[in-house]
């Protein structure tokens, strides 16, 4: 599967899981079309801010997540932007039973 710039994931039953791609950089199998899925890489960040401050505030127990960032530094463990390779992006969003937005 082709994955693009700019599409959005959701999980409906966690929404601090969502997810948009801000980059790919896909690996060619040589002497093929097909896309190497182990060196294909995507960038990613949250999607849906409002759902992953609340998360975070929730897990470190604040009221804002300007204060987590202020007494903490970080959001840890949860992280706000990453990168994956093609074959964990599929299984990350078949473990979440995440859906692309249209």
């Amino acid at each position: 599967m082709k994955y693009n710039k700019d599409e959005v994931y959701v999980c409906e039953s966690e929404p601090w899981r969502s997810k948009v791609i801000t980059f790919v950089d896909e690996c060619l199998v040589w002497d093929s079309d097909s896309i190497d899925e182990e060196m294909s890489m995507i960038s990613w960040q949250v999607s849906d801010e409002k759902a992953f401050d609340k998360r975070v505030c929730e897990y470190k127990k604040k009221d804002t997540i300007q204060e987590v960032l202020a007494n903490d530094g970080n959001t840890f463990p949860y992280v706000y932007y990453g990168e994956m390779t093609y074959k964990s992006w599929k299984n990350y969003i078949s473990r979440h039973k995440m859906r692309k937005l249209d």
